[in-house]
């Protein structure tokens, strides 16, 4: 057998146990796969794994099927040793009395737990040939020692099983053992590890640390009197006359030699906080952040995480390298990611090179304390994080995959500029885009720089240097118009002039050549990054926003005008809408995101408030429950289900021209019928952003990989170290410190990115164990296979599927049609749906999708590849029918 994570392998299975947890136990992603390479599971804990491999991968003598027959029961069947006992374990439970199926065994029971214990102490090593003849009589093998047999009898319950497993690992005796001194380094380190997510994981403080450390010690010391009378009570009961100084000594090298003890007690290596820093900094890959000065004399500074460093030290990393320079091309036609954009392939440095590191930046201000208490700005903080683009859409989202590279307090930023927060970080990508970094699997530097910046409305402006207030004349970073003509003017009209590298560089010309002018068309200065790097353009490297455009923006200020007019026209009341969103029966993850009640003054405020997820929840479902309160001639309807449509085109991760020329028309058509339906309301600047979006999409690629919502959940880290610690004194340092201590523990596990299939519990089966219509599914679907494993949850790159789900799986008579997950399964290393086929019609007041049994062959095998969309949805009854609404576009 060997290990999943390197080259260890072993015959003896407790010492890839054993190996597992000193070399790949990770306090923040324990995780331990499957011992055979063909199957995909993933466990917590080895409990879990151990019942694992006894149920359903037996050793070799239980791989044969034979013929089995049952004592109680007129069952025979051709099956394996596991189906069998299984079979009996229905006997039990219905407490019938059950004749133990072994060789010369009398043993009868009615007790599922007795006969499961029985079977275990008395049978474990049994296999095939030890069954009596009237139960197994086919398949006898010729060595008559129960004993030789390779089957041993599988477990028919997980707690005993676990424990006996346990026990057997205690005692085990005649295995070869690691190197001592290996097993103690690593055992120290994995006690290193412990003691580092504490403070970084779990936001234990470092005094909460020390005392556990100290507390622990001091019991392991007072303990060792037990351990002196506990040796001495097992020698005299074994008869052996040893002298005191015997007992004392045992007593002492046990002591002497316990991990905790060596290491945490009086000048121990990690006894102290200093010492486990000193630690962490040695054995631990933690790139420390760097304190620089803004002014000496008010004690301003901020800190910076060098680039450079973290980014050798990530592509050092095995499957960090295999995500960076792994290229996936994309078909013609589509909009897959952000290379597929106009700006990425116009740009010099990335169209020059096979290889480059494409780098993504976000800037924003976050409060760590209560935004609305007494300490409001006081902590607010300007952080800039970076992310690799060349890794896929799912592995960018990761927390663990956003590094930080400035931290520095708002105010301080504010009032000494861009251009001094931002000097160490430039000189780094200087380097980067000259000289590279040196990746030492391509055995050469790679060069690279930044693509994007990702940032909010405000923020983008002010970095980019535009002007920073929406009520200007030239509000807009994307084109030149004029705040006055957006209202009667829409984007597609050609009339805005676009911006354009060589028009903003005659800008920032006419702006250093004058003394007096603030501003010219918007433009008040220069972006630092423009400034210093040679493959950066502000007008190529600022994409728009779309969830605070859109879900903080455009959504809840429509939501909050349409309710108010349809409440006006005595549809129903804001307690009845309230009663609906409440009571609503909100399925897989829009139960998580499900809307806040609307509040008595949305009226006044024109928003409905709630975050970017709630409202994009409301706007998918809202159609599920109040649809049937609303005439279908009513336009105040149909402007919130076209703003439907276009939230599901702008989020979709893959788009063909002709869906985005299609976006740009359904933004034009909601455009007019809003100004129809509300004539003394104003488009707001969010609104012309929208307008945007369809060129902006053959720019940057699909707008939802570049949005600001995966980098906002970063700051929730900081916040909650605030929280726990309670520590304001040299707060960026603590924050910065513990950040890439935290990145150092991510690092150190067995896995940086999650794996892209998990899964926990199967079940294996014989495809001819399947009724005709699954099995003629199956064959089709794998023509080689003779067995396969179900389960009933799955995780793929993310997202999780579980039964009762509903997967667009193709198209049919240019409707979608739609699947529900039955079962998941697995076929060695890959996933596959087994789904049952829905037809589908499309109910135009509803922008839903009314599904029924499909007509034809209703059992379907798909893979996450063959999806129109990978988004997993659910199926909501209203009014007898079925009812399904799309998250995304679905393409045909």
């Amino acid at each position: 057998m060997q290990c999943r994570f390197c080259k260890f392998s072993s015959p003896h299975q407790d010492l890839i146990f054993k190996h597992y947890r000193t070399c790949h136990w990770s306090v923040n992603a324990t995780s331990f796969p499957c011992l055979h390479l063909e199957c995909v599971c993933i466990f917590k804990t080895i409990g879990a794994l151990k019942t694992h491999l006894w149920r359903v991968h037996p050793k070799t003598g239980n791989k044969g099927n034979t013929t089995f027959s049952c004592d109680n029961c007129d069952f025979r069947d051709i099956c394996s040793q596991s189906t069998f006992l299984h079979h009996l374990r229905g006997h039990l439970k219905n407490h019938e009395r059950v004749h133990c199926p072994f060789l010369n065994c009398n043993f009868i029971s009615n007790s599922y737990r007795t006969f499961t214990a029985h079977n275990n102490r008395k049978h474990k090593s049994h296999g095939l040939n030890d069954f009596r003849i009237s139960v197994c009589p086919e398949n006898r093998c010729n060595d008559a020692s129960p004993s030789s047999s390779l089957g041993c009898a599988p477990n028919l319950d997980e707690e005993v099983q676990v424990h006996l497993d346990e026990e057997v690992q205690v005692h085990t005796t005649d295995t070869p053992d690691d190197n001592p001194a290996e097993t103690k380094q690593a055992l120290e380190h994995k006690l290193a590890a412990l003691f580092l997510c504490m403070q970084t994981q779990l936001h234990v403080s470092k005094r909460a640390s020390q005392h556990i450390s100290n507390a622990v010690t001091d019991i392991l010391t007072i303990s060792k009197s037990n351990t002196l009378a506990a040796i001495k009570d097992i020698l005299q009961s074994h008869n052996c006359d040893v002298d005191q100084s015997v007992f004392t000594d045992i007593a002492h090298v046990l002591h002497e030699t316990d991990p905790f003890l060596t290491a945490c007690s009086h000048n121990g290596i990690l006894s102290t906080e200093h010492k486990r820093n000193s630690y962490f900094k040695q054995k631990f890959q933690v790139t420390e952040p760097i304190e620089y000065v803004f002014s000496r004399a008010d004690k301003q500074t901020f800190f910076y995480v060098p680039l450079l460093k973290v980014l050798q030290t990530l592509l050092d990393q095995p499957e960090v390298f295999e995500k960076t320079f792994t290229t996936n091309e994309s078909a013609h036609g589509f909009y897959q990611c952000c290379f597929d954009g106009k700006y990425f392939k116009e740009n010099r440095l990335f169209s020059s090179q096979d290889f480059s590191l494409v780098l993504g930046l976000y800037i924003d201000d976050f409060e760590v304390v209560n935004p609305l208490g007494t300490a409001r700005k006081k902590y607010k903080l300007t952080a800039v994080y970076w992310v690799i683009l060349n890794w896929p859409s799912q592995n960018q989202s990761s927390l663990n995959s956003i590094q930080l590279a400035l931290l520095g307090k708002s105010s301080e930023v504010n009032a000494n500029g861009y251009e001094a927060f931002f000097d160490p970080l430039i000189k780094d990508l200087k380097c980067l885009e000259q000289d590279g970094v040196f990746v030492q699997k391509l055995g050469k530097n790679v060069r690279g720089t930044v693509f994007t910046v990702s940032a909010d409305n405000l923020g983008a402006h002010g970095l980019a240097g535009f002007q920073e207030s929406f009520r200007v004349e030239k509000f807009c970073r994307f084109c030149l118009a004029s705040l006055n003509n957006i209202q009667n003017t829409e984007v597609r009209e050609g009339i805005f002039q676009l911006r354009s590298p060589e028009q903003h560089d005659c800008c920032i010309t006419e702006l250093n050549s004058s003394e007096t002018l603030s501003s010219v068309d918007g433009v008040k200065s220069e972006c630092v990054l423009q400034k210093h790097l040679k493959f950066f353009h502000t007008i190529t490297g600022f994409p728009p926003d779309l969830m605070h455009d859109l879900f903080e923006g455009i959504v809840p200020f429509e939501i909050s005008l349409c309710l108010k007019k349809w409440i006006d026209s005595k549809y129903f009341t804001l307690e009845e809408l309230n009663n609906k969103i409440h009571s609503f029966q909100y399925c897989f993850s829009d139960q998580v995101n499900r809307p806040q009640k609307i509040a008595k003054t949305f009226s006044s405020k024109k928003t409905i408030g709630g975050n970017a997820h709630e409202n994009w929840t409301l706007l998918r479902l809202i159609s599920l429950m109040i649809g049937d309160l609303v005439p279908e001639s009513d336009k105040t309807w149909h402007l919130i289900m076209d703003l439907k449509d276009i939230v599901e085109l702008v989020v979709s991760q893959k788009l063909t021209v002709e869906a985005v020329w299609y976006l740009e028309s359904k933004i034009s058509c909601h455009r007019e019928l809003f100004k129809e339906v509300f004539p003394d309301a104003y488009l707001r600047p969010k609104h012309h952003f929208l307008e945007h979006y369809p060129h902006l999409i053959c720019c940057f690629g699909p707008l939802v990989d570049l949005w600001t919502m995966r980098f906002e959940a970063k700051h929730s880290f900081f916040k909650k170290v605030v929280h726990e610690t309670q520590n304001f004194r040299n707060l960026l340092k603590t924050l910065s410190n513990k950040h890439q201590l935290m990145m150092a523990c991510a690092i150190d596990s067995h896995s940086f990115f999650k794996a892209p299939l998990h899964v926990e519990n199967v079940k294996v089966l014989k495809i001819s164990s399947l009724d005709a219509r699954l099995r003629l599914a199956v064959e089709n679907k794998y023509a080689n296979q003779t067995s396969f494993s179900l389960t009933t949850k799955a995780t793929v790159h993310g997202t999780q599927y579980s039964r009762g789900m509903i997967l667009c799986i193709g198209n049919e008579n240019g409707f979608p049609e739609f699947g529900q997950i039955d079962h998941i399964l697995i076929c060695g290393t890959e996933v596959a749906f087994i789904v049952h086929r829905f037809t589908s019609w499309y109910i135009e007041h509803f922008r839903a999708y009314e599904i029924n049994q499909s007509t034809h062959c209703d059992v379907a095998i798909v893979t996450p590849q063959e999806l129109v969309d990978f988004y997993p949805l659910a199926a909501y009854n209203v009014g007898g029918r079925r009812m399904v609404v799309p998250k995304r576009f679905l393409l045909g």
